[in-house]
């Protein structure tokens, strides 16, 4: 098994924080909003995690290196500070224990009271449906009642795959505080609209997450109008084929 490294850890007074986790899953909707969240608070840089098992690569920010799983931290004021670990790599099955049992220390390291995980599932209706709701799971009582003060649906019987999931046993084993949000997503491309919702759901949990959702909109809409121009274009190719 590969060692991991802890890189640049910072030594900040964060009050009580909260954390966010955010990899790649369906979607990309964790990573894309943790990205998003980490930039449009302008969230500063407190820790890295890396290793011989992840990708060999370091992600340029600002003309800078940072390493494949980055932690970042605000201080707010809330009653709680916000912290944001998230990273472009999609871990082998090999490797998600160690990551997530290595972010977990990290994240004792900063004094984090309350994790918060992000998992993309694959949608498996129209967006609006019963089947498109997020559903949260959760360590405690107290974690899944403010899941249900903030509306969501609760998941009672279920796999959580990857990180989220065994973060989700760590925690439990270790009576510490957390919830996974699992939102639908496209499992064919990223989905920028699902990460809108998502953070819309979790500002409800993280008062300090109230941010403007437009770009995300936007986004999601430009992505929505490639992908039907590319969808009309190979429909004209058929037909031509067909009848021309």
């Amino acid at each position: 098994m590969s060692e991991f490294e802890v890189l640049g850890l910072r030594e900040v007074d964060f009050n009580s924080p909260v954390a966010i986790i955010g990899f790649p899953t369906v979607g990309l909707v964790g990573s894309i909003l943790a990205s998003y969240v980490s930039k449009t608070k302008n969230m500063e840089f407190v820790a890295g995690i890396a290793s011989a098992g992840l990708p060999p690569y370091t992600l340029i920010q600002n003309g800078k290196p940072y390493p494949p799983v980055r932690v970042y931290g605000l201080k707010t004021e809330e009653e709680r500070d916000l912290i944001v670990v998230t990273s472009e790599v999609t871990p082998r099955p090999e490797t998600c224990h160690g990551i997530a049992v290595q972010v977990l220390k990290v994240l004792d390291m900063l004094g984090v009271a309350e994790v918060i995980a992000i998992e993309g599932v694959g949608r498996c209706a129209a967006p609006g449906s019963a089947d498109a709701d997020i559903v949260a799971c959760g360590t405690t009582d107290a974690a899944l009642d403010r899941a249900r003060t903030a509306g969501l649906g609760i998941l009672t019987e279920g796999l959580v795959h990857g990180i989220t999931g065994v973060m989700l046993y760590e925690c439990a084993d270790k009576g510490k505080d957390m919830l996974a949000l699992l939102c639908p997503a496209d499992p064919g491309m990223p989905d920028p609209r699902a990460s809108a919702a998502l953070i819309a759901s979790l500002s409800k949990l993280v008062p300090s997450l109230e941010i403007d959702l437009e770009p995300l909109i936007r986004e999601a809409e430009e992505m929505e109008s490639r992908l039907r121009d590319e969808s009309y274009g190979e429909c004209n190719d058929v037909i031509r084929q067909l009848y021309g």
